[in-house]
């Protein structure tokens, strides 16, 4: 989904959610895997919701339950139904591929990427 500025990309993303609960997913089979990871200001990580939605960490005693936004480091050997890729960028990011492969490989059956045109197209994803 293409988000038309970075500020509208957590909108996006809990547009995206709503599309996957209302398809029959439960909040708790969703997860938000951020490629740019927490300490970097303004991305999905360490937000308390998206849009209407409340989230998680990765490591919270509450994660099987609940939507899950962390950093693609933080999800290692953790996975979901769908997962919403999102934080790309229009500078070039280290080991893209790599954070890739780790985001993409956290869902079971569904990816959804998230970002601003030139944010996808220099990821590669359009």
């Amino acid at each position: 989904m293409t988000a038309p500025s970075e500020s509208s990309v957590p909108a996006k993303v809990g547009e995206e959610v709503d599309r996957l609960l209302s398809g029959g997913l439960k909040a708790g089979q969703i997860g938000v895997v951020s490629l740019r990871g927490k300490k970097t200001p303004g991305t999905i990580c360490g937000l308390a919701s998206i849009g209407r939605h409340s989230v998680v960490d990765a490591d919270s005693p509450n994660m099987e339950d609940n939507l899950v936004a962390d950093s693609f480091l933080r999800w290692k050997g953790l996975e979901r139904p769908a997962v919403i890729v999102t934080d790309l960028s229009e500078a070039p990011i280290s080991n893209l591929a790599i954070r890739l492969n780790v985001a993409m490989s956290r869902s079971i059956l569904s990816v959804r990427f998230v970002g601003t045109k030139a944010a996808l197209a220099a990821s590669g994803l359009r």
